[in-house]
């Protein structure tokens, strides 16, 4: 069966994607919900039916792709770094999605890079694959099965603003019954929750944030934890900042 879903309409999808490949997830969501002419929530659906893969999972194989592309046009930079800002994951996260996908890891593609192949999803391929158990209606629009397609706004509400599965499930129904969009109603329900709590301008910096969390007390501490270990913030744990500071203990 052909995918409901014209040719340009599908290629206008995928190039977004890479276009915006460093944006975060949310990001490209909202990108794509704004501007693509068609409906993403068909599309995720759709394309999960199809290959059994959610379209934040699509857009994580891309982002490994994109990465090793861009650790090979400058390979002295630090696959962490690179990761980081692409990938947006540690670097641990990023080497088993990567080993996943490519089967071998970052440091051994670095050495046969032709291993690692264009993972782009293309519109005959999307075509190609099994499309059985997708049901639609007398004017040919997708019936969704309960709650699928939301699946991707309770995760992004989760890894973005840190809500609970319940939270997430009541926003989502609360916006279905005002009718408005639900991504829109958490961002705008999170933006309140950010200004009713806000002191001033004591609110901390995303890499205090961190810190406080650690146990440490200035950016600066920070920074020379990360150099000592050649990595960003947001790899830090509890115990590297142990280590750190008992490093001369260790060393004897």
């Amino acid at each position: 069966m052909q995918p409901k879903i014209k040719k340009k309409d599908f290629e206008f999808i995928i190039k977004y994607i890479d276009d915006h490949i460093e944006d975060e997830y949310g990001d490209i969501l909202h990108g794509l919900n704004s501007k693509a002419m068609w409906c993403i929530q068909d599309f995720q659906q759709l394309i999960h039916k199809k290959n059994k893969m959610r379209l934040r999972g699509y857009v994580t194989k891309r982002k490994l792709y994109f990465t090793f592309q861009a650790l090979k046009a400058s390979p002295e930079q630090k696959i962490g770094v690179t990761a980081d800002f692409i990938a947006q994951c540690s670097i641990n996260y990023f080497n088993r999605q990567f080993r996943a996908e490519f089967g071998l890891t970052p440091t051994e593609a670095k050495a046969n890079p032709d291993k690692v192949t264009d993972n782009r999803l293309t519109y005959e391929e999307f075509c190609d694959m099994e499309d059985t158990t997708v049901a639609t209606n007398s004017d040919n629009t997708i019936v969704y099965e309960p709650n699928s397609w939301m699946l991707d706004i309770v995760e992004y509400a989760k890894c973005e603003y840190g809500f609970d599965y319940v939270m997430c499930r009541d926003l989502i129904n609360m916006a279905e019954r005002l009718g408005v969009p639900a991504m829109l109603f958490v961002d705008r329900c999170f933006d309140m929750m950010i200004d009713a709590h806000e002191d001033g301008n004591n609110s901390l910096s995303p890499k205090m944030e961190v810190g406080v969390d650690l146990g440490l007390s200035s950016e600066q501490e920070i920074d020379e934890i990360c150099e000592y270990y050649g990595c960003s913030f947001m790899e830090l744990d509890i115990s590297m900042v142990l280590m750190y500071r008992d490093r001369d203990n260790i060393a004897q």
